[in-house]
């Protein structure tokens, strides 16, 4: 029990000697600790666009040799990091930035100022380049974007990112056996010094040659033949027509009339041949010599090189010309046919002049459709009032046709310049017989009553029907001849009015019949001793008995009055009684009682 307690009495003494101590030395160590920090440092950063503040950048002599000491920046007037040293970025680049140095254990601490710098120049890398002496545009931007040449531009790399390129060319001309650089076959050659500069203003430069590179004669392509419409904008220009060129990278680079640095001359001679009113073609001889070759007639080291280019200006198109409406025209009075004058019209061309015109009429049956015949005219050209002679158009006259039959037939216009370009259009021309009937009639004519149907009484009695007679009258009775060229005819037969008053008194139906257009008239007892005025109308009808109509749509007819006398021929029929036998003293003188004759009579009897 005591060896316990004297155990516990000693690790509480040996516990409280430690603490004390470690106080002595603290306070020794703090005593210990003096921090003194400059007034300005310069800082640069390094590849990585970084830089660490350490306490002994920024310290200058003493120090706390047990201390942990840690480098802070005011940012914003708050002091960063809360842990760590303060680490420098671009962001930081130009700044001065104010910078203390603390000891995290004693508390002491001093301040100072960092200036943020980058000292590191960019690292610039250049790629020669070949091209063609063609070439005329060789900036950066065309020869990466037009020609896709990666090596356009330099390769850059800065520790702190951004950089400006910028560079100056110096131009060359080579000989025909120059070299540069031991490159060999170059008609030229550009310098081109790049200077890359970051934004703290450090720089570093590099060459990059761009080769020109000689083409010789062979090389060289030439344009294709073209061809011109003569209605268009005509530039046999050859920058409209194209020219000699060399063909790199998928671009064809033109030889004239520049071609920049290579050993080439060019040049061309035109030759016009005309061709037809308006038209020609140019032939153009294109002539190339290459001035680091020697001169030779023969293949495959001809120089120079002659090419002819084929450049036509041709009128591939016929004359304009608007077709005339369809047309309608009435056959020729007493002619079942019509001698049409066709219409002109004004035909212009765009380049040459009209050199003839034509027509062509093809005729067609009106019932079948079936075509029934062809005709060609030949048209001539005049003049109109106005006209421009400074102008390429005419008045075309095609004249009379042959006396062309009914029906809906074809009219096809054919106009021709003077290259034998044709140009057609087509319209209707129908032919119809519009010329009404001839009518004639019967001036004078007697109508016999006769007997009809007892149900046509005209005056019902007790002893039944009296004036039973009447009589239908067909049309084509009172006809004398009526006739049409072309067409059959159709007879209808009607009263002219005003009616009589024995007309007016029938009932309506018959009315109606007595006054109607029919194919037949009927004529009554009542009549007998009356001269009645009709009318006879001859229709104009088609083969299947159709009336036929104008071209306004109203039917083709004609007409002529007939006076008509109404008698009755018909006697009376009188049939005796029976034989009769009597005796004298039976005997009546009136002779009454024996019996009385039967009468019947087609009209009214007046006794």
């Amino acid at each position: 029990m005591k060896k316990a307690n004297s155990t516990f009495q000693f690790g509480w003494m040996s516990l409280l000697l430690t603490v004390v101590l470690s106080l002595a030395v603290g306070v020794k160590a703090s005593a210990q600790c003096s921090l003194v920090c400059n007034d300005l440092v310069q800082v640069s950063l390094d590849q990585n666009c970084e830089a660490e503040l350490l306490p002994d950048d920024i310290l200058e002599g003493g120090g706390c040799p047990n201390g942990n000491l840690q480098v802070q920046a005011k940012i914003n007037n708050i002091w960063v990091p809360a842990s760590g040293n303060f680490v420098c970025t671009s962001a930081n680049i130009g700044q001065t930035l104010q910078v203390r140095v603390r000891d995290l254990i004693s508390g002491n601490m001093c301040w100072g100022n960092v200036k943020v710098e980058d000292k590191l120049a960019p690292t610039i890398t250049c790629t020669n380049i070949n091209l063609n002496c063609a070439v005329t545009n060789y900036t950066p931007a065309y020869i990466l974007n037009s020609l896709n040449i990666a090596a356009a531009y330099p390769t850059v790399d800065d520790n702190c990112g951004n950089t400006t390129l910028t560079y100056i060319d110096t131009y060359s001309d080579v000989s025909c056996t120059g070299t540069i650089n031991g490159v060999t076959n170059v008609s030229a050659y550009v310098l081109r010094k790049w200077t890359a500069v970051d934004q703290s203003g450090n720089s570093a430069t590099c060459n990059q040659y761009l080769y020109f590179k000689r083409k010789n004669v062979g090389t060289v392509k030439f344009p294709a033949d073209y061809t011109f419409s003569c209605s268009s904008n005509v530039n046999t220009d050859p920058s409209v027509t194209g020219v000699p060129y060399i063909n790199e990278f998928g671009v064809n680079f033109p030889l004239y009339p520049n071609n920049a640095f290579c050993e080439l001359s060019l040049a061309y001679t035109d030759q016009l041949l005309p061709v037809c009113d308006g038209t020609y073609k140019i032939l153009r001889t294109w002539t190339v010599l290459d001035w680091c070759l020697p001169t030779s007639p023969f293949p495959p080291n001809q120089n120079p090189v002659y090419y002819i280019q084929l450049i036509k200006v041709v009128d591939d198109q016929g004359p304009a010309f608007t077709c005339p409406a369809d047309l309608t025209v009435s056959t020729n009075t007493n002619n079942c046919c019509a001698v049409v004058n066709l219409p002109d019209v004004i035909i212009e061309d765009a380049c040459s002049r009209i050199n003839n015109i034509s027509a062509m009429v093809i005729t067609f049956d009106p019932y079948t459709g079936a075509q029934t015949g062809m005709y060609t005219l030949g048209g001539t050209l005049t003049s109109f009032p106005g006209n421009n002679l400074w102008d390429l158009d005419t008045l075309g006259n095609w004249g009379n046709t042959p006396c062309l039959p009914p029906g809906t037939h074809r009219v096809i216009y054919t106009a021709e310049d003077d290259c034998g370009n044709t140009s057609t259009c087509s319209y209707r021309l129908t032919i119809a017989d519009e010329e009404p009937p001839t009518a004639a009639c019967d001036q004078f004519t007697v109508v016999g009553i006769g007997h009809d149907d007892p149900f046509d009484c005209y005056k019902p009695s007790a002893n039944g029907c009296e004036g039973a007679g009447v009589t239908w009258v067909k049309a084509k009775t009172f006809d004398d001849g009526s006739y049409d060229d072309c067409n059959q005819l159709k007879f209808t037969i009607r009263r002219m009015a005003p009616y009589s008053a024995f007309i007016n008194g029938l009932d309506d139906c018959e009315k109606t019949v007595a006054t109607a257009e029919l194919d037949s008239i009927k004529f009554y007892c009542g009549e007998v001793g009356t001269t009645q005025t009709v009318i006879l109308r001859v229709y104009q009808v088609d083969l299947n008995g159709q009336i036929m109509f104008n071209q306004y749509g109203e039917p083709i007819f004609n007409e002529c009055m007939v006076n008509v006398e109404v008698q009755d021929k018909i006697k009376p029929a009188c049939v005796p009684p029976a034989n009769v036998t009597v005796s004298c003293e039976n005997f009546d003188p009136s002779l009454w009682a024996y019996g009385k004759a039967t009468v019947s009579d087609n009209c009214c009897l007046d006794e």
